[in-house]
């Protein structure tokens, strides 16, 4: 079994980008392995609420439905229900642009 400094050897040599990709999905898939006790499983065509920790507070508590994660499964994207669209469409502080 190979130590944690030669793996990351390995990984500072590598020179392809599809091999460092392939690596990264790795290590994602194995963190979310070893997270999989606390955390809900999350897949495509469940309903889900978005929590209060979402970066744009416009955001926050919207429903929708799970749609494909990304390239490492880290985030999903989420198709809204009609309630939640017509809740960011009428809300007029979602269209103020954050400052920072």
């Amino acid at each position: 079994m190979l130590t944690t400094p030669e793996v990351r050897d390995h990984i500072s040599e590598l020179t392809d980008v599809g091999a460092l990709l392939s690596v990264q999905a790795a290590a994602t898939a194995r963190l979310l392995q070893l997270d999989t006790p606390e955390r809900p499983a999350i897949t495509t065509g469940r309903t889900v609420t978005i929590e209060s920790t979402i970066s744009r507070p416009c955001l926050r508590y919207l429903t929708g439905t799970v749609q494909q994660p990304n390239r490492t499964g880290s985030r999903f994207d989420i198709y809204l229900d009609a309630a939640s669209t017509k809740r960011l469409r009428s809300d007029q502080t979602s269209l103020v642009q954050d400052p920072r």
